[in-house]
């Protein structure tokens, strides 16, 4: 299998940044895009998540291309919908880090 694109969706949490090594590790093997994004789910505060989604994708891989996106709406519908939009060849995602 061919992987291009590999997708880390992240919620900031200590098990996500595991994760995050992982896919960075995935993504630089297989010469593939890094896509770096976060949910922000329904009546949640926004605020700051785009700064945070920034100094995450930066400090995970730096020196690399990374794709950022902030998105909108039930973690799980929009982490698939924007796998399924960009055609991520591999999701990496670490366990409920709550």
């Amino acid at each position: 299998m061919d992987i291009h694109r590999v997708l880390f969706p992240t919620d900031f949490s200590v098990s996500a940044e595991e994760a995050g090594r992982v896919a960075v590790e995935m993504a630089r093997s297989c010469s593939a895009t890094l896509h770096v994004v976060h949910v922000v789910p329904p009546v949640t505060d926004p605020a700051n998540a785009a700064e945070r989604l920034s100094r995450a994708a930066q400090s995970l891989a730096p020196g690399q291309a990374v794709e950022t996106a902030l998105l909108s709406g039930r973690p799980a519908r929009e982490i698939v919908a924007y796998a399924r939009d960009k055609r991520v060849d591999l999701i990496v995602l670490g366990s409920h880090g709550r």
